[in-house]
């Protein structure tokens, strides 16, 4: 541990700008303020700096949106971590009134994603969509030192990446990858302070459930003794909560995540799988959900509808309709594309990540920077009843995905604000 006795306290270690000449600044004094956000839905590092500029650096050096920003920073339990960050954007740019001085907006992207936003890919593959993820990264993310953790997938895929940066390219191979193992076919790629990802939802919670040890656990209450004595009590409680979603019936019923079906053209045999006529891509989430993986590693957890509701209200009347085009063979003859799995991996992502934001609870907690997005927590918090008996919300606590989350650097506070997420929406101990 540090010799921080603070909660929420922070060091920024370094911070130096580098030009593209090579040219250095030391920015410490004059970033008092600064962010940094990762989350499992965006495909890298985000950032913003408040510089408070009595120097000139703005204007003299100047600064052109193409330098390269290097942040240490430590926090109250000793960890460090440094963010290589490139400017690209310079907004909010405010003089002060006896004008000797600037302050300014400075936006941030990790280095590795600028580098590879700036090339662009046409380019043949016919390979299994994880080896193609495994090539683009290793041709366009070089400069890159962190690891590249990949999730094998099945099926031969025939593509021409069109004109994509390597970031399009990578969302649009995890839209259509698929794997037998994870049956919710929700596959990301995303960056985070530790590493890269081409993996499904599967995948990053398998790796708790193997590793319990590895949970972090987080409480909530007003008790915990904020005098320095128990200074780890207090990295483990969560100072602000807020359930932003709950329940949305309405969401329910038109988004797919109950009933669905697809009509598929298939090009080669000249037919049409229609609903009505055929069952074959009937999606029923109520069959569906003893192979999705919950957040605590179990297969079918309670549903959110009672039972009687769910037969009344989601019927094959109102089911969510998708078209697909089929332009290959299961034969493998005559094919223009290997077997893309499109029906499963539509009516299974939709209905899987609908569930999966069932719950949606905000936290705020001290400053740390040893949880990442896609990690899993551990919430404890009391049910909210007349009887104070000590038993956990059965909604609210158990385990969570960790959507995204960003780190508030505040003069010399440090906060980690996260989104979680839970396929569970009652927790069974």
């Amino acid at each position: 541990m540090s010799n921080f006795v603070t909660p929420g306290h922070y060091k920024l270690l370094t911070a130096v700008m580098t030009t593209e000449a090579g040219n250095t600044v030391d920015m410490v004094s004059i970033i008092p303020v600064f962010s940094i956000e990762e989350s499992i839905d965006n495909d890298s590092l985000r950032g913003t700096a408040l510089v408070y500029d009595n120097i000139g650096v703005l204007e003299d050096l100047p600064i052109r949106g193409e330098e390269t920003l290097e942040l240490t920073v430590e926090d109250a339990l000793g960890k460090k971590l440094t963010y290589t960050m490139s400017i690209y954007k310079i907004t909010d740019i405010e003089m002060k009134t006896n004008n000797d001085g600037l302050r300014y907006r400075i936006h941030l992207v990790s280095k590795s994603r600028f580098d590879a936003g700036s090339r662009k890919i046409i380019t043949p593959y016919e390979d299994t969509i994880s080896n193609i993820a495994k090539d683009v990264f290793s041709r366009y993310y070089k400069e890159n030192t962190k690891d590249f953790l990949l999730e094998d997938t099945e099926g031969l895929f025939r593509c021409i990446i069109p004109n994509y940066t390597p970031m399009q390219t990578m969302n649009f191979l995890s839209s259509r990858a698929y794997s037998s193992k994870s049956p919710s076919c929700s596959f990301r790629f995303f960056e985070t302070a530790e590493n890269y990802y081409f993996v499904s939802d599967e995948y990053l919670i398998k790796r708790f459930v193997e590793k319990p040890q590895d949970i972090k656990e987080f409480t909530y209450g007003s008790a915990v003794d904020k005098s320095g004595a128990n200074f780890i009590e207090q990295m483990k409680n969560i100072i602000t909560l807020r359930n932003s979603e709950r329940v949305n019936t309405i969401m329910d019923l038109v988004s797919g995540a109950y009933k669905s079906n697809v009509i598929e053209i298939d090009l080669i045999k000249r037919q049409v799988t229609l609903p009505g006529k055929s069952t074959k891509f009937e999606y029923d989430y109520d069959e569906a959900k003893k192979n999705y993986m919950s957040i605590s590693g179990r297969g079918e957890t309670e549903d959110v509808h009672s039972k009687e509701f769910t037969e009344r209200y989601f019927t094959r009347e109102n089911e969510k309709r998708y078209i697909v085009i089929r332009d290959y063979d299961d034969s493998g003859t005559a094919q223009l594309r290997g077997d893309q799995f499109v029906p499963e991996i539509i009516t299974n992502r939709t209905a899987y990540r609908h569930h999966l934001n069932n719950t949606v609870t905000n936290i705020t907690i001290n400053g740390r920077l040893d949880v990442n997005a896609g990690d899993v927590i551990n919430l404890k918090l009391l049910a909210f009843n007349s009887a104070q008996d000590g038993t956990l919300n059965k909604q609210l606590a158990g385990n969570y995905l960790v959507n995204n989350l960003t780190h508030s650097f505040d003069k010399d506070i440090h906060q980690t604000t996260l989104k979680l997420v839970k396929y569970d929406w009652s927790t069974k101990e």
